[in-house]
């Protein structure tokens, strides 16, 4: 798999150790055959109002186009909700990210702001 493009003002590595040691955060990996093939990062786990957010929704690129973001985005909401309770998840894009944007609002998230939101 690729790696992640470094966070404004963290390594990469840096950023996944941090997300690793926190306990608000937890990593779903996506496989494919036995080989790791995405990830997502569901955060905000322990807030009291219900709301997680998903950080790093990664697919490798060779593995796209095949459904696999989708299905991994769905699984982080399921479990956002079913295993934390989530009454409310949301993450972020880019507002100039119309192709990413589309596919979110057609999966049921609405943009309020300048977040995207399942409701």
């Amino acid at each position: 798999m690729t790696r992640t493009p470094p966070w404004p003002g963290k390594s990469a590595r840096t950023w996944h150790e941090h997300a690793m040691a926190d306990p608000d955060q937890e990593r779903l990996i996506a496989v494919h055959a036995g080989t790791p093939v995405g990830f997502i990062v569901p955060a905000g786990l322990s807030r009291a109002d219900g709301t997680v957010e998903l950080h790093r929704h990664v697919v490798d690129p060779a593995r796209r186009r095949a459904g696999r973001g989708r299905a991994l985005r769905d699984a982080a909401v399921a479990h956002a909700r079913g295993h934390h309770g989530a009454r409310d998840v949301w993450l972020d894009v880019q507002i100039d990210s119309l192709r990413a944007r589309a596919l979110y609002e057609s999966e049921g998230f609405v943009v309020t702001s300048d977040f995207v939101r399942r409701c």
